[in-house]
């Protein structure tokens, strides 16, 4: 019995462009990605193994590749979509805060913007508004505590530490900024216990496991007390941020060949996330652009990486329903229909592709081979002598042409 064909769809030829360019850099930027999870999961290891220098070595690698811990969708919105418009944020953000004046993310992000826009005192002007208006959000107080430590005044920032800590005792952020003043003041057995929380808190977060690992080896010398004890993150940390899911279906929206470009990546250097994550997406985009086949055509794509053949079929088929001249849809259609044991239904799409002349030397091999496991020798035998017409070379076409001859 023959393997069957794995349904996969390759981005088609085209011209060079910037568009091009943020494409190309999508492979290394998801292999960096997985790359960092990686260092991070051993870097933990081994830190509860108390190999604290070689603990440093895999963190450290971890927050070089993700440096801003980032989960996958938002890593990449960062990477590919990120701006650096201060001014036009501000001003958006401004604009936003009128008509909603309680929202705190969106305070929080005006204040960001202006601090790094060497606004300080605007800055932190608008977070003292903001917690006069919202006493009980504990992310105020850490944000604002975080920029007055930024301008040195340490005292009233520790006090906003610890005020956002007894509102919300697991956050992580104010935890770590709560371990560096005690580590300032030279409590760093406080430190350590503060940090323990933090990473418990947010173990996918390379950078507090390193700030962890740093503390644990100098409590060690310091004391001989029992060593710490990091939490190992979940297998899935995929969880992606709705706007940065927003964003990136939007831009598969305005630009399908970057969605396109996920199916270039060797699967071994991703991980079934990413098509999750791309599943999630295209969702959001066809619902948005229900009459664009190549939107369907790119979900069951995705679809068909996740082995959900029968919703990648539905929407392989939608697409065709869109386009009736849809090829590329139609080869990946036969595909699906040949893995979901159909082989008569996928050699009538394939024989649709060539009556609209595609003829491709890929889509006569396949088509060879459905006619074989149909009974069909004599088209079979026609099929692989148009596959080595059209690719002389075709070492694949050339056996099954042979078997069939001995």
């Amino acid at each position: 019995m023959r393997a069957r064909t794995k349904p996969h769809s390759s981005a088609e030829q085209h011209s060079q462009s910037f568009g091009d360019i943020e494409h190309n850099r999508l492979p290394g930027l998801l292999r960096d990605y997985f790359a960092s999870k990686n260092h991070l999961r051993k870097g933990i290891c081994l830190l509860n193994a108390g190999a604290y220098e070689q603990a440093v070595t895999e963190l450290s690698a971890a927050t070089k590749l993700n440096p801003d811990n980032k989960n996958l969708s938002g890593y990449l919105v960062s990477a590919l979509v990120g701006s650096n418009d201060l001014r036009h944020a501000a001003s958006i953000t401004a604009q936003y805060l009128d008509q909603h004046p309680n929202d705190v993310d969106a305070i929080i992000r005006l204040a960001l913007v202006r601090f790094k826009a060497g606004k300080h005192d605007e800055a932190i002007r608008t977070l003292r508004n903001g917690v006069r208006d919202n006493a009980d959000s504990a992310e105020l107080h850490f944000q604002l505590g975080t920029m007055l430590s930024a301008i040195d005044q340490n005292e009233e920032a520790e006090l906003r530490f610890t005020q956002a800590l007894s509102i919300q005792k697991d956050h992580a952020d104010a935890l770590v900024s709560q371990a560096m003043c005690r580590g300032v003041a030279g409590d760093m057995a406080g430190a350590l216990r503060s940090l323990e929380k933090a990473q418990k808190a947010r173990p996918t977060d390379a950078n507090i496991a390193l700030l962890l690992t740093h503390a644990a080896r100098a409590n060690s010398t310091e004391s001989k007390g029992a060593g710490v004890w990091a939490e190992m993150p979940a297998e899935d940390e995929s969880q992606a941020n709705a706007s940065d899911l927003d964003t990136l279906s939007k831009l598969i929206e305005d630009d399908p060949e970057f969605a396109e470009a996920f199916f270039d990546i060797d699967d071994e250097d991703v991980n079934e996330d990413v098509y999750q994550m791309l599943v999630a997406v295209l969702m959001q985009a066809v619902q948005r652009s229900p009459q664009r086949a190549r939107l369907h055509y790119l979900c069951g794509a995705a679809l068909a990486r996740l082995n959900r053949s029968d919703d990648a079929i539905a929407a392989v088929e939608q697409a065709i329903s869109i386009n009736p001249k849809f090829v590329k849809a139609m080869i990946l259609l036969a595909k699906l229909y040949e893995c979901s044991d159909r082989p008569l239904d996928a050699a009538s799409r394939l024989e649709q592709t060539i009556l609209l002349g595609a003829e491709y030397a890929d889509t006569y091999y396949l088509l060879g081979n459905l006619y074989c496991d149909t009974g069909q020798i004599e088209r079979a035998r026609w099929a692989y002598k148009q596959a080595l017409r059209i690719n002389s070379d075709y070492e694949a076409a050339q056996k099954a042409l042979d078997t069939l001859a001995a």
